[in-house]
């Protein structure tokens, strides 16, 4: 009840201001419209999964089992109470939601109509893939049968299909920016089950392989469970992606989210899955010649490598695929996904050579420590085996991206250098970096001062703090290094004398919404304002930041017409 109370009093706030506005002879403010949609779109996805669990609790009640009667009492209450419930609530906001579509061309341009159908599509999608596979694998006989998963498999397909459909319709099709996130968001599930389920069936054939060859292992998951799970995961992943990017990414317009999908989920995740597969690898046999194994059996210490062998494989087919499909097409304009890309995989990349570089200042101080057992003990040999490993996985990915990344520097000059992504990336750098030294230097001293005033003070402490010591050389060193990176970026953009513009006024008809994005890539004051004579539609975000930055001028209006015809035109105040 008091639910319900807090929730009339919200409906009764939105309906007194809307009410309030129209009794003065005046539209709905802005801020009503995106008040009343935030209630309004938050009510029907609550009531459209309520509904969706209410009906697939009823499902369950028609379905054969061995279902207790108590239970199935409390199915058929709790299935009924809940449809009973949502089912209206939703017809009614239903109701309301499709009247402004119809009549208002501003509501399908809404970023609350555009994600709710996105959070829709995307929670049902999840749900009906986990059953499925749920299903598979009862199929397969790797689990007992129970209804559930067919019951909710069966309901949220049914939402998924209703609602893509509402996605598509040339009548409901939402025109707002983050309309291609639902496109998006299915191509992600369809990714990961395609390669977890691929990684599956190549790592079982791998290990069959291994097996035969080195001879079987005493605790292993049965091989068909194990290959059956995997299959039905590839086929479940690829028919979802076939759906959602082989039907509608591979054409879709090439917008800031595009690239952020292909350049952060499939390149640098490939990239990155690949990386950490050979890395285990790696480790896996410097461990065996140069560290102490924890298994005294070759076959059972190298039983990582089937897996390891399989994910890299997936994970480099992600990379290289993904990479061919942003090659295609190379975008005329350096994006900003690229930089993330670029700064992200090189910071893995120094974070993992930084710890290899500690590890290895930690080996060598215990070795050199009078007294200790120094490398030749198991911890210290596991030690030396895992900087080796860190450095010769984290090295050459810094060495590689950075050299690009300054290679960029050179090519494009103040755009690659007032880049958000490259200040961020320098400013956290050096400022993680310096704090960490900074606490390593207050470590090393408060333990010595200590042992200064108990006069205990001896060489041994040095293997105490071995891990502060190597902590304030690397981290000392990558602060150093990044702060004089800023500093000559600094210097160097006021040298070059490039002018770009401050004050834009932008004109098009997704101009409340296009703004912030122009601000964001061109670091202008940008006032949007909204054409009604252009029906709204999706705009490259990047062409549109591309044709300001490239003009001279302080001041500069920018129109965008139907057919995205971008025109630059300087000003001045009169």
């Amino acid at each position: 009840m008091i639910s319900l109370l807090f929730l009339a009093v919200v409906i009764g706030v939105v309906v007194w201001l809307v009410a309030g506005s129209r009794r003065h002879g005046a539209a709905p403010d802005r801020g009503v419209h995106t008040l009343r949609r935030f209630v309004q779109y938050t009510f029907l996805l609550a009531a459209l999964f309520t509904a969706g669990t209410g009906a697939s609790r009823l499902v369950i009640t028609a379905l054969p089992g061995e279902t207790i009667a108590e239970r199935r009492v409390t199915e058929v209450a709790l299935g009924v109470a809940l449809t009973i419930v949502a089912v209206p609530v939703w017809l009614l906001l239903w109701r309301q939601v499709s009247r402004h579509l119809v009549v208002d061309a501003e509501e399908r341009a809404s970023t609350g109509w555009a994600l709710y159908l996105v959070i829709a599509t995307t929670v049902s999608l999840v749900v009906a893939f986990v059953q499925l596979l749920e299903i598979g694998r009862w199929a397969i006989g790797a689990q007992p049968y129970a209804p559930e998963p067919i019951a909710f498999a069966a309901v949220f397909l049914v939402l998924w299909v209703a609602h893509t459909w509402l996605l598509m319709h040339p009548q409901w099709r939402p025109t707002g920016r983050p309309a291609p996130l639902a496109m998006l968001a299915g191509s992600v599930v369809g990714l990961v089950g395609v390669a977890v389920g691929g990684g599956g069936v190549l790592a079982a054939g791998l290990r069959a392989l291994y097996e035969l060859i080195a001879g079987p292992l005493l605790v292993a998951a049965p091989l068909d469970v194990t290959l059956g799970t995997s299959v039905i995961l590839a086929v479940l992943g690829a028919m979802t992606w076939w759906w959602h990017w082989w039907r509608q990414g591979l054409t879709a317009e090439r917008t800031g989210l595009w690239h952020a999908y292909v350049l952060l989920i499939g390149v640098l995740g490939g990239l990155l899955t690949a990386v950490s597969a050979a890395g285990t690898a790696l480790h896996s046999v410097v461990q065996w010649w140069v560290g102490e194994p924890w298994t005294t059996t070759a076959a059972a210490h190298f039983d990582v490598l089937p897996t390891a062998i399989a994910a890299g494989f997936v994970g480099a087919w992600v990379w290289w695929y993904h990479r061919r499909v942003l090659d295609a097409r190379p975008s005329p304009v350096r994006t900003e996904p690229e930089r993330v890309y670029g700064y992200l995989v090189s910071a893995v990349g120094l974070v993992a050579a930084a710890a290899g570089v500690t590890v290895a200042i930690m080996a060598a101080i215990q070795a050199l420590t009078p007294g200790a057992l120094a490398v030749f003990d198991a911890r210290g040999r596991n030690t030396l085996a895992a900087a080796i490993t860190l450095l010769v996985v984290g090295l050459p990915l810094w060495v590689t991206f950075w050299h690009r990344l300054q290679l960029e520097v050179a090519r494009n000059g103040p755009a690659e250098r007032r880049s958000v992504t490259r200040r961020s990336y320098l400013m956290l750098l050096f400022g993680a970096a310096g704090l960490t030294a900074a606490v390593s230097v207050g470590v090393v001293l408060y333990v010595v001062i200590r042992d200064l005033l108990e006069q205990q003070l001896a060489v041994t402490v040095l293997h105490d703090l071995r891990a502060a010591i190597g902590l304030i050389i690397t981290a000392g060193a990558i602060a150093t290094y990044h702060v004089f990176v800023y500093r000559a970026d600094r210097l160097a953009v006021p040298a070059e004398e490039v002018r770009h513009p401050r004050d834009v006024l932008l004109v098009s008809s997704d101009g409340r919404d296009l703004a912030s994005a122009v601000a964001a890539g061109t670091g202008a004051r940008v006032h949007g304002l909204h054409r009604l004579d252009v029906a709204p539609h999706a705009i490259d975000v990047d062409r549109v930041t591309a044709a300001i930055l490239a003009s001279p001028h302080e001041r500069v209006l920018v129109t965008i017409d139907e057919q995205d015809r971008v025109v630059v035109i300087p000003y001045d105040r009169g």
